[in-house]
């Protein structure tokens, strides 16, 4: 290879040029029926043909058999216009970027008056045409809106806007675009077979794929990787480590390890990326990449296609697998995630830093609170619902539950959540009639052994055993566990049958659960001031004042009180601080009666009487306030 790839495989038709159909085919029909316009203007990005096509149709309009789309490639025009040829007296080539300035274009523009020496045209190409001063422009306007009939302009330029609006106005636009992956990877397999270089063919993709659609790039690293490649060819592992590309295995562990919620993984992700010396806004670049294939096969299911993403058949499964595991919102989360992340990266002097930094931020959406964090949420519960109620496994990410105000993950299974959901009814054991047990019938409160292992996610509580309250108060990280009876062994129940030593069984059972109660109350009250002190002084004198079955009964010191706490539903508040901090699920009723009535009480046939046996005027007195002025002695 005497000359460089680039220039030995430049394109000498309109018809090798690749990649550009928009711009040729109309070009070839416009040599083809004769309609050439005096000025064009080819822009876009580098490296995608715009100087090679320029001479391309300088040597169209001039060749002998022309003006034709189909150079003859073997007369005086073509030949010294070929992409290796010596160059034509006729057509001048300019670098805006040293001939710019007025002085210049002055300079061309005297000599555009002379006819061409030979040929049919005289042909200016102006390369970076974007170079051009204002006023360098301004000075070749008059001739490019009215040149001779023997002047012909092409310019070329990668910055359109910067090419005042007064020329684009005057010229024909065209406008390249960059060339597909797979496009590249056709070219690069036809340079091979005619270089004679053996290679992988996912080594070709790699390379297309670094070169960001410049078919020129693609061919410089071909070259520059051909040079040095053994006996064997261009390999995938060689290609990747020259070109710093990340290993699709890496990838695919990182985005395993945010569907899995696995910290240490991803961590050791990062560890992996910087140890092995690769770029980090590289490996940060392809994970985006991946990210962009997965939200393409999320949104467009089975239309995306291995073509449309520019990877192999057996990619595109591993990569639908991935995708079946995210919702949309959770994708374009991450997306951004990992956008912002490149942006932080680049220029960062702690670049291993800024990578765990994006790490944490993908492992943990329930700590955002902006919009795609929230729908990342929700998408996730639905996933595990609908998990749930197919009978499936549910993910492992989905059964972890990130609580934001700890920062901590609380591991909540499925199947202790679906039990917990169900009616405390259904829970009941059946008497012999099948129905649900008399309350005299219904197991007593059963005592708590504190010797029993402690398992999580906790079913409905009850209260810890006098012994494990002796070791200290309730504390809000160890939830308090119920007991239940080994298989086939009944609860003792306390019934007319047991006599008073059951009921005082019963009774003792229940003032344990209401003493571990009275113990948290201090703390619950804490946490009720530390949301709201409006909602602390509402609860000011309250005390725990009986518990049965899971109704606690709460005093309070005035009517006024009451009905203000259940007027602002701070009861049901109260309620879920229970169950948010002690893991405890009672329902909360307030009360201003101290006394609890005794069951064995008979109630009075007097109708006059209330529920504590006073009489009208009493109740009056008590709940309405009046005053006792006498009594009439009767008549």
């Amino acid at each position: 290879m005497s000359l460089a790839l680039y220039r030995t495989y430049r394109p000498g038709s309109l018809s090798e040029v690749i990649g550009q159909d928009h711009v040729t085919v109309p070009l070839a029909r416009a040599l083809k029926s004769g309609s050439i316009h005096h000025a064009f203007l080819l822009s876009g990005p580098r490296g995608c043909g715009k100087t090679s096509t320029a001479r391309i149709l300088a040597r169209s309009m001039l060749c002998e058999q022309g003006p034709t789309p189909d150079p003859c490639g073997t007369c005086e025009f073509c030949t010294a216009l070929a992409p290796n040829g010596a160059g034509l007296v006729d057509v001048i080539e300019l670098d805006a970027a040293s001939h710019g300035g007025v002085d210049d274009t002055r300079e061309l523009r005297e000599r555009a008056a002379f006819v061409p020496a030979s040929a049919r045209f005289k042909v200016y190409i102006i390369d970076e045409a974007h170079m051009v001063t204002k006023d360098g422009f301004n000075a070749l306007l008059k001739l490019i809106e009215e040149p001779p009939e023997h002047l012909k302009f092409i310019f070329a330029t990668t910055e359109l806007d910067k090419v005042i609006p007064t020329i684009r106005s005057r010229t024909f636009n065209y406008a390249f675009r960059l060339v597909p992956a797979r496009t590249l990877q056709g070219n690069l397999e036809h340079i091979c077979e005619a270089e004679g270089i053996s290679y992988e063919p996912e080594a070709l993709t790699l390379i297309a794929r670094a070169s960001g659609g410049s078919v020129r790039d693609a061919q410089s690293i071909l070259g520059q990787l051909a040079a040095g490649a053994p006996e064997a060819g261009l390999l995938r592992q060689d290609v990747a480590e020259q070109l710093g590309v990340t290993e699709d295995a890496l990838l695919d562990e990182t985005v395993q390890a945010v569907i899995a919620g696995d910290g240490a993984t991803l961590f050791a992700v990062v560890g992996t990326v910087m140890d092995a010396g690769h770029d980090a806004r590289r490996f940060v670049t392809d994970l985006l990449h991946q990210l962009r294939n997965l939200i393409l096969l999320k949104s467009g299911g089975e239309r995306i296609t291995a073509e449309v993403l520019d990877v192999s058949d057996d990619r595109i499964e591993t990569l639908r697998e991935q995708a079946s595991h995210f919702g949309v919102s959770e994708l374009n989360r991450l997306l951004a995630v990992v956008n912002e992340g490149l942006t932080t990266i680049k220029g960062s002097t702690s670049p291993r830093l800024q990578l765990e930094v994006l790490a944490s931020r993908l492992l943990i959406p329930s700590a955002e609170l902006d919009p795609e964090s929230l729908l990342a949420r929700v998408e996730g519960l639905e996933r595990r619902l609908s998990a749930v109620a197919a009978g499936g496994a549910v993910h492992p990410s989905a059964a972890v539950s990130h609580t934001a105000d700890r920062g901590t993950a609380v591991q909540r299974p499925a199947a202790a959540t679906a039990e917990q959901s169900q009616p405390v009814a259904e829970q009941q054991p059946a008497t012999a009639g099948g129905g649900v047990p008399a309350a005299d019938e219904r197991p007593a409160a059963p005592s708590v052994d504190s010797n029993q292992p402690r398992r999580s996610p906790p079913p409905p509580p009850t209260m810890r055993s006098r012994a494990a309250r002796g070791q200290g108060d309730a504390s809000p990280a160890e939830p308090v566990r119920p007991v239940t009876p080994p298989p086939g062994e009944e609860r003792p129940v306390a019934s007319a049958d047991q006599g008073p030593a059951g009921r005082d069984r019963d009774a003792s059972e229940a003032s344990a659960d209401l003493e571990a109660i009275t113990a948290i109350w201090p703390q619950l009250m804490t946490r009720i001031r530390e949301q709201s002190r409006v909602a602390a002084a509402s609860w000011e004198g309250a005390r725990p004042l009986s518990l049965t079955g899971d109704r606690l009964r709460v005093f309070v010191p005035a009517e006024g009180q009451a009905n203000s706490i259940r007027a602002s539903g701070r009861d049901k508040a109260m309620r879920n601080l229970l169950i948010e901090h002690f893991r405890l699920d009672l329902v909360v009723e307030v009360s201003t009666e101290e006394k609890r009535a005794e069951p064995d009480t008979p109630a009075s046939d007097d109708p006059d009487l209330g529920e504590e046996g006073l009489s009208g005027v009493d109740l009056a007195v008590r709940e309405l306030g009046a005053v006792k002025i006498g009594e009439i002695e009767g008549g």
